[in-house]
């Protein structure tokens, strides 16, 4: 969101990112300053146009690497029998 709000013209490095083997999360952020975007829908649909990421990486993005990026991927972000 942050990259739209603020007409940044230099997207991340995606494809370094991905090769490298870093995990992509996205979020709303929700900052009034920077970022007023609190859609995790839209926040997927930017991932997706505005930087490329494939459906699955953004629904990752959001849920699994999303809690892992929190510290919390052990008992959140997965569809997973035990997990909260």
């Amino acid at each position: 969101g942050a990259f739209y709000f603020t007409r940044d013209t230099t997207p991340p490095p995606i494809a370094a990112l991905r090769a490298a083997g870093v995990p992509l999360a996205l979020a709303t952020d929700s900052n009034p300053g920077t970022s007023p975007l609190t859609s995790p829908l839209l926040a997927m649909n930017m991932g997706a146009t505005l930087f490329r990421l494939t459906v699955d990486e953004c629904i990752a993005g959001f849920t699994r690497e999303a809690a892992r990026a929190l510290g919390h991927g052990d008992r959140i972000g997965r569809l997973v029998v035990g997990m909260d």
